[in-house]
């Protein structure tokens, strides 16, 4: 099962958290930092993992951007 870690961070901590669910997986998955890498096509994967932060009550816009390419 192929997993698609995608992530949005300004000071990293979202990072350590997506390298933390990679290490606990026990299958191969694939991770990407929006802000810095280009955009994968998530429907070669068969899981979709999202997280950043949350500012002001929302989720970063990027990533929100990011669940419709």
């Amino acid at each position: 099962m192929k997993t698609l870690i995608v992530y949005s961070t300004i000071y990293g901590f979202a990072g350590k958290c997506a390298q933390t669910i990679k290490s606990q997986l026990n299958h191969q998955a694939d991770i990407v930092n929006i802000m810095t890498d280009p955009p994968v096509d998530p429907a070669a994967y068969e899981n979709v993992v999202m997280g950043g932060s949350i500012y002001a009550g929302s989720i970063q816009k990027r990533l929100l951007i990011y669940q419709y390419i």
